[in-house]
Order: structure tokens, then C-alpha cells, then sequence
């Protein structure tokens, strides 16, 4: 193996090192021209320690601004869901409705036919007007009965001066007009029905103990041309309307003009006095036509004790025939329509308007509360009902799309097409707050 040579100055006996050659024109160096060499601290150009600390400055500027941003975001936020709102405009589901038709009316309830209830008001008022002195006065009662035909099916006539007995034969009446009393109709059982008609009665003669009223006496006539026949027993009366006025003795004397305007305006008063206190008798839920308050009033008396004055009083009685208005909307709109809102509550905008008429009024006696015939006719509709405060608890902390998954549950009451909603601002919720949610119902 060959050793690695070693190169090393070859300094040949006797002769110097290429080291002491000196160079041409070059002095060597003295020991006292020699500087010792120092490390010199190198220092950065100034531009780019500029450079520097302006780097550093853009990194806090930077991250200041993003702080800035971040908290002023954040007061957006906080600012914008405080003060965030949301609108909806609702639109109800609609299905219109003609009515015209005749429709039979029970007090007791009966299968596929309406109930009627009667709300009843009695009052009295009077007044004071000027009057002559007494005089001697002789008055006949006057009042109202219901004849009966059990006797045959075609009809039966009376004249006028017709007289009637009270149950006890002691009392007799005349029919003020003449009548033609219905024939019997028979049910599906063969039992006589007897043909009806109210009439006209006056007192035989004068005297208050001719006055009956409903339900204080025995109130059954007869014919008293009959007694002895067939008729006697199937042609027949009862009383319809008090049958009062009867006097004898001494009364003050009205003028008759004067008595009459008097007894107009009693009347009126009277009028008003019982609306208003049959229609604080009507229950929730049900309702009564305007065509449906009945009035009846007595005579009017006079009486009074001071000279020269004469006190005026008439009473009166009024009923007012009330209908459940959800078991009449039925009735009127059809199951069809009503099953189409399923178990959502609905209205009936213009049920209230509706033409409404009594077709059998001569029959019908609300003291009796008898069969009633009555007849509709008009538009109406039936219209969801919007549960606002039922919406806006379901609606709070929601998103829009989450607001519309619950409208969808109300869909057989709400018409979704026409239905819309926003929150202000739009990337917000809609509040917590009730108050802040507003629902418009179109």
C-alpha cells in the first residue's frame, strides 16, 4: 500500500525557505507596522431596521383593527337580535258559502233539525200628561186565543161574534173578526194533529174581571154554539195573549190624540229597555237575528190620583230567539265544508247578516215554543282562525325556515300561498319577545 504523501517546505542545505525571498519593490512588514486584527460589530443598514420596526407596527395595527372589527361585530349582534323584529302577514283559508233556503226549528233538540232558545223580558213604563177629571168609564177586556180544528181535515170557518166560554162557563167572549180554522193533518203514527190560527177576542161585557193572564188562570174555551155536538169536543180555544183592559168605575180622560202619541213613545222606550235586556241574556257562542225580537204590549192605563194629570202605563213583553251559532253554520255550509278545517277553530263572516224571516209567524207562539219555520237567504263564508298568540310562542328564537314548517301544521285554516313573513335585520331571529312579533291577519 502507498502512503498519502506529505507536502512539506523543502528547504535544501545551505539554502533559504521560499518565505525569506523577498519580493521586488515590497518592504517587509515591521513588527511595529503590524495591526492586530479586531472583530468589528457588523451593524444593519438603517432602511432595514426601519423596515423592521415598521413590520412590527403593521402586525398591531392589523391585529387592532381585527379586535375592532370583532368587537364592533359583536355589538352588531348583540344590538341587532335586541333590537330585531319580525312581521307575518297571514291570510286565513276562505270558503264561500250561499245561503237560501227554509229551515225547521225545535226548542227540544231533535235529529237533523236546528234548536231554538227563547229569551224572555217583561217591563212597564209610564209617564204623566195632562187629563180631565175623572169620569165614569166602562172598559171590555180585550185579548188574543189559538182556535183549534180536531174535527175535520178540510178547513172549519167561525164568524165574528162567535162566542167563547172559559173553562167554568161563567166568562164568554166574541171573536172581534171572522176566521178560517186549518184543517187536522195526522202523523205517521194516525194521531190528529189539529189545523190552528190565533184570533181576536173581546169580553162580552165590561168589567176588570173579565182580564185573564197566561199561566194565573185556566186558560181552555169552548164554542159555546157547539155544546151538544161532535164540535163541542174537537173545536176548541186557548188563550194566546193576556186578555185584559176590562174596567168599570171612574178614570181620568186623555185626549185621544195626546194618549196616542204617549203610548207610541212608551212603547219605544219599552222597546229599547227590552233589546237591551234580552241581548245581556244571550249566552257565549250563540246569537240572535235583529228580525227575531218579538214584542207584544198590553193596553195602555190610565190612572193616576193627582188633580188635573193623568199617569200613562203600558207593559210589555219581548222574546228573543237564539241560535248556536256553530250548530246554525253547520247547518247553513254543509259537514263538506265545515270537515275541510278539520280540527282548526274557523269564523263565519256575514252569518250575522243574513236575511232571516219567520214562515209559519202566525203558528208560532214563543210562550208555547212550538215548531219554528224559518228562512235564510244571503252570502256568507267560512273563514281559519288565526291563534296570533298560539303563532307568536311557537314563532319565538325561530328561523324564517323553521317558522314555515309550523305554518304548515295550520294548513286546513291558512292559505300558505298568500302567507309570508321577514325579520328585520335578515340575518337575525325572530325575538324572544312576543311584543316584538307582529302577525297581520289579511
Amino acid at each position: 500500500m502507498q502512503m498519502p504523501r506529505r507536502v512539506e517546505d523543502i528547504i535544501p542545505n545551505g539554502r533559504r525557505s521560499i518565505r525569506e525571498i523577498p519580493l521586488d519593490g515590497v518592504k517587509p512588514l515591521r513588527e511595529e507596522n503590524i495591526v492586530p486584527l479586531k472583530r468589528l460589530p457588523i451593524a444593519p443598514p438603517l432602511l432595514h431596521e426601519k423596515k423592521i420596526k415598521r413590520s412590527g407596527n403593521g402586525k398591531k395595527v392589523i391585529l387592532a383593527v381585527l379586535g375592532a372589527f370583532v368587537v364592533l361585530a359583536g355589538v352588531a349582534y348583540t344590538a341587532s337580535a335586541f333590537f330585531s323584529r319580525a312581521i307575518f302577514t297571514i291570510t286565513p283559508k276562505e270558503v264561500p258559502v250561499a245561503v237560501n233556503g227554509t229551515y225547521v226549528a225545535s226548542n227540544i233538540p231533535k235529529a237533523g233539525s236546528l234548536v231554538y232558545e227563547i229569551l224572555s223580558a217583561s217591563a212597564e213604563v209610564s209617564t204623566t200628561v195632562p187629563a180631565s177629571e175623572d169620569v165614569p168609564v166602562q172598559q171590555k177586556a180585550r185579548g188574543m186565543v189559538t182556535l183549534y180544528n180536531a174535527y175535520r181535515p178540510t178547513a172549519l170557518r167561525l164568524v165574528a161574534g162567535t162566542r167563547l166560554t172559559d173553562d167554568g162557563g161563567m166568562s164568554v167572549y166574541r171573536l172581534t173578526g171572522s176566521v178560517s180554522i186549518p184543517g187536522f193533518t195526522k202523523s205517521s203514527g194516525d194521531k190528529v194533529i189539529p189545523g190552528k190560527i190565533n184570533a181576536s177576542v173581546i169580553a162580552d161585557k165590561v168589567g176588570q174581571e173579565y182580564d185573564i193572564s197566561l199561566g194565573k188562570t185556566p186558560a181552555g174555551f169552548t164554542i159555546v154554539a157547539y155544546k151538544g155536538t161532535d164540535k163541542y169536543q174537537t173545536v176548541y180555544a186557548k188563550l194566546a195573549k193576556d186578555i185584559t183592559g176590562g174596567f168599570v168605575g171612574r178614570k181620568k180622560t186623555v185626549e185621544p190624540a195626546v194618549l196616542a202619541s204617549t203610548t207610541a213613545n212608551l212603547k219605544a222606550q219599552l222597546t229599547a229597555k227590552l233589546r237591551s235586556e234580552v241581548e245581556g241574556m244571550i249566552s257565549q257562542g250563540n246569537m240572535v237575528y235583529d228580525d227575531a225580537y218579538l214584542s207584544s204590549f198590553g193596553e195602555a192605563m190610565v190612572g193616576g190620583d193627582e188633580s188635573n194629570k193623568a199617569v200613562i202605563s203600558v207593559k210589555g213583553t219581548m222574546n228573543g230567539i237564539a241560535f248556536d251559532r256553530s250548530e246554525l253554520t253547520k247547518k247553513l255550509a254543509g259537514e263538506a265544508a265545515v270537515d275541510t278545517f278539520g280540527e282548526y277553530a274557523y269564523d263565519a263572516p256575514g252569518l250575522e247578516l243574513l236575511d232571516f224571516s219567520i214562515s209559519n209567524a202566525k203558528d208560532f207562539s214563543p210562550e208555547k215554543k212550538n215548531t219554528l219555520v224559518i228562512q235564510l237567504k244571503g252570502d256568507m263564508k267560512l273563514k281559519g282562525a288565526v291563534p296570533v298568540d298560539e303563532l307568536k310562542d311557537k314563532f319565538a328564537s325561530l328561523s324564517l325556515s323553521e317558522t314555515e314548517e309550523i305554518l304548515r301544521t295550520y294548513a286546513p285554516a291558512l292559505d300558505l300561498e298568500q302567507s309570508s313573513g321577514q325579520v328585520v335585520p335578515p340575518w337575525s331571529k325572530v325575538p324572544r319577545d312576543p311584543n316584538r312579533i307582529e302577525i297581520l291577519v289579511k
